[in-house]
């Protein structure tokens, strides 16, 4: 009687575990925590790249479509409202856009990256963004006359800036970190005398070169906004560039960040980055 009641304490004593057998699995389980997390990121991150890039091809398509329709590129990849002196909107024309003829979804026009949501319909686009583009006749980066919609990360690309405030509250100082990336024209016209040909690898062009810039992203970088609208990007960031040709290639990041002047601009004065 006695041997088989302490048999039976032994094996519930044996049920529980030690401390040193419980530190231990944490250990195990902390390890195994740090070397999966990373993999995971990474493996998320890849998706998100393979993804931009199937965007940017597919879009590179969709404007050659639409070149082989009307004869030239669209105005803007998806659009944007056009708003008058006294801030009053006008309708905006869906046949000079690639959305939605071109392109039927709405997604397509943002990056996997990108953190800002795609509205679901036109009336959700209630924020708008007056970004900086290359101004031809002077070299200079001037605010553009046309406002787009600021979850359009192909056609621009928002830089956040904890420390500045915005009238639309998922946006900050949207007008000073805000650069247009697609751009049919950076280079006015030659006046004679003398006569330089014009930049081949401008889209406004009849026949533009195949390594004709259209769009890139810089949502896979860690871009920053300082003062004075200055942008810096980490050490060896990378952009995604997608040229006229359909290639999408990998290009330093600070190649396609904010320029004052063509004179140090990099990837519109030299003609393959």
């Amino acid at each position: 009687m006695e041997l088989g009641k302490s048999m039976r304490q032994t094996r519930a004593r044996r049920r529980g575990f030690t401390l040193i057998e419980l530190l231990t699995v944490m250990a195990i389980i902390a390890i195994l925590a740090a070397i999966i997390f990373p993999i995971v990121a990474s493996v998320k991150q890849g998706g998100q790249r393979r993804g931009c890039m199937e965007n940017m091809r597919q879009i590179v398509q969709a404007l050659k479509l639409y070149k082989e329709d009307t004869g030239v590129y669209p105005a803007a990849l998806f659009g944007y409202d056009q708003v008058s002196g006294t801030g009053q909107s006008m309708t905006r024309n869906e046949l000079r856009f690639l959305f939605p003829q071109y392109i039927a979804k709405r997604d397509d026009f943002k990056c996997p990256a990108a953190l800002w949501r795609v509205p679901t319909d036109e009336a959700a686009d209630n924020c708008l963004v007056q970004p900086f583009a290359l101004d031809p006749s002077s070299g200079q980066r001037q605010k553009v006359v046309d406002y787009f919609f600021p979850w359009d990360t192909y056609d621009i690309n928002i830089i956040p800036n904890d420390n500045a405030g915005s009238a639309c509250p998922q946006f900050t100082a949207l007008s000073q970190f805000a650069e247009l990336h697609y751009q049919r024209r950076f280079q006015d016209p030659p006046q004679p005398p003398p006569v330089v040909p014009p930049d081949p690898r401008q889209l406004m062009l009849r026949q533009p070169s195949d390594d004709s810039v259209v769009t890139w992203c810089l949502n896979h970088t860690q871009a920053k906004a300082g003062a004075n609208g200055s942008v810096s990007v980490e050490d060896g960031a990378m952009a995604l560039v997608a040229f006229l040709d359909g290639r999408v290639q990998s290009i330093a990041a600070t190649k396609m960040l904010f320029w004052d002047n063509l004179e140090d601009h990099t990837w519109k004065v030299h003609p393959k980055p």
